[in-house]
Order: C-alpha cells, then structure tokens, then sequence
C-alpha cells in the first residue's frame, strides 16, 4: 500500500499528520525513537543520520521532513540529515517535501519573497543555505522531485519554543507579562502552525510546485505587543509585555547554549521581519488563518490540556 511519511513528531509533523488523514491519504510517522504518541500511528524508527534502507518504507510516496537537528547541531547536522532524506527518496522513488524557516536569507529591511538573495553570514544560516541549495540542486538533476515551504516564527496548539509559544499563552491567561526578546513594538510576521502544515500538504500535491521554494500562509505581519493584546481580549486580562534587555539576553547565553545561538539572528527581533506569501496565495488561493482565530484555537487547545490533566489528577 502507498502511504505519506511524516518524518518527525513535533507540533508540526503531527498536524502534517492530521492534514494528510483529512484528506484520506494513508500515513505513517517516523521518529528516531520508533515511538509516538498516538497509538493509532504506524510509527516507524528511522534517524535520518544513519538512514536505513528497510523494506519497511516500500511504497512510499512523499518523505515530509518536519524535523531538524538540535538547534546547536544545524552547522554539523543539517546538510547530513537533507544527505539522508534524498539516499531514502532516490531508493524508493518517493518526492521530498522540506519544512524550512526563513534563516538563508539573513537581515533584510524589505519584506523576503521566495527570490530574497540568501545574505545569511551566520553558521545557522548558512547551514539553511546549504541544505535548500543541495535538495534543489538535486530536484534540478532528476535525481528525485523536492520543494521547500518556510515559515517564519511559528505559534498555535503543541508549539512550546517559539516567539509567541504556548507558555505566553499561558503566561497571558494568569495575568502575567510575557517574555521577549528584542522590540516588541515593530512588526514581525508569525505562522499558524496548521497553515504551515496545511502548504506542506497542498504544495505535495501539486506536480508543477517541485523545484521551488514556496512562503507558507501567514496573516499580516503584526508587532508581539499586538498579539499579546489580541490574546488578552480573549482571555478577559491585561496585556504585558517585558522586554529583556540586550545585556539581560547577552548574559543568559552564558548558561543557556540555545539563548547564546540565538544571537546569530538578534536582528530578526529587533526591526521589522516580514515574509511575503504572495506566491502561495496566487497558486493556491489559499488564505491564512485570521490571528483571531488561530488565537481561538491555541486557547482552546490550552483548555484540552488543563481538561485531560484535571480529570488524570481526579
């Protein structure tokens, strides 16, 4: 039987899942570990660093890479991994769908479309340089069918490490300020995440999409001091927002490898930072989520959780 592989189960990779299901296309999901939180998932063990050509991936038909290496391991990992995403496909003939953020392009002070030179002089970003030149390259040779969707900071249900992640969420729902780094009055484009994975779906499905880089729906870019209110209103609270300083964010990195990372992309909060989804609009015609919406949504997923733990602590 022809399935989807879903390869990662994150946030992401889990409503790829649940994008693919609606839509009656048989799917199974491939973590390093072998397990998965659903039991009704066929999960299969595959690290995509050592992958294993097993006649358990015969009849595959799409390989949707949602994962990525440890955000301190892209330089050393990110290009190997993409290696072993094309060593399965080119085996089974199977197309290659890349779940990519916006890092190869680097500072811009105009909103990036999908022809944005990359500027990226950042190890992380040259690593997303490298692995999108190299599965494009290969699209290009025959060698197998790939297209990349990026997204920019990305939010809703499931999405913990992010720009407007799940702890702001709650952190607004009991009152309290939100976090952030850099300046949270500019604008700053923010994904839905079942938009992002809804493209992913949508762009595998489109023969004449491969061999391109495609911007994932994302609604108008808004500043995080206007989401944090919009959340709020919802939420019937007061909205704060509690900017850390630069030196604040300079001394963390000492302690945290990930906050000391992130200083390669510091200018992606600190002045606008817009993509551009033209492109996938005018092909698909395809709408963004409202952010008052995706914001329902996020609560509601909140709600399902603080539901499922009260009747487990019962």
């Amino acid at each position: 039987m022809n399935f989807d592989l879903v390869i990662g189960a994150g946030p992401l990779g889990l409503s790829v899942v649940k994008q693919l299901q609606a839509r009656g296309r048989a799917v199974k999901l491939a973590t390093r570990s072998g397990t998965c939180v659903d039991p009704a998932l066929e999960c299969l063990r595959l690290n995509l660093l050592q992958p294993a050509l097993t006649d358990e991936l015969q009849g595959v038909r799409t390989l949707f890479v949602c994962s990525a290496p440890a955000y301190t391991r892209w330089p050393q990992e990110l290009l190997p991994m993409i290696e072993g995403a094309l060593t399965l496909a080119q085996r089974h003939a199977a197309a290659i769908v890349l779940a990519d953020n916006l890092y190869a392009y680097g500072p811009s002070d105009t909103p990036l479309t999908e022809t944005t030179p990359y500027r990226a002089t950042g190890a992380k970003g040259q690593a997303r340089r490298a692995a999108a030149e190299r599965l494009l390259a290969a699209h290009a040779t025959g060698t197998v069918r790939a297209a990349i969707v990026r997204a920019s900071d990305f939010f809703g249900p499931g999405v913990e490490r992010s720009l407007l992640g799940m702890g702001a969420f709650r952190s607004v729902l009991a009152g309290k300020p939100v976090s952030c780094l850099g300046n949270p009055q500019v604008p700053h484009t923010l994904t839905f995440i079942e938009d992002f994975a809804r493209a992913m779906v949508n762009v595998s499905e489109a023969l004449d999409c491969f061999g391109q880089v495609w911007h994932a729906p994302s609604a108008e870019a808004r500043s995080l001091q206007s989401m944090v209110e919009l959340i709020a209103q919802e939420c019937a609270t007061t909205p704060r927002v509690r900017p850390a300083p630069h030196w604040l964010f300079r001394v963390m990195g000492w302690f945290s490898p990930d906050m000391r990372e992130l200083g390669e992309v510091y200018y992606q909060y600190t002045q606008p930072w817009i993509m551009d989804n033209h492109k996938y609009q005018q092909r698909f015609g395809d709408a963004p989520t409202t952010h008052a919406q995706a914001i329902r949504r996020t609560l509601d997923a909140l709600q399902s959780q603080a539901d499922i733990a009260a009747v487990g602590g019962a």
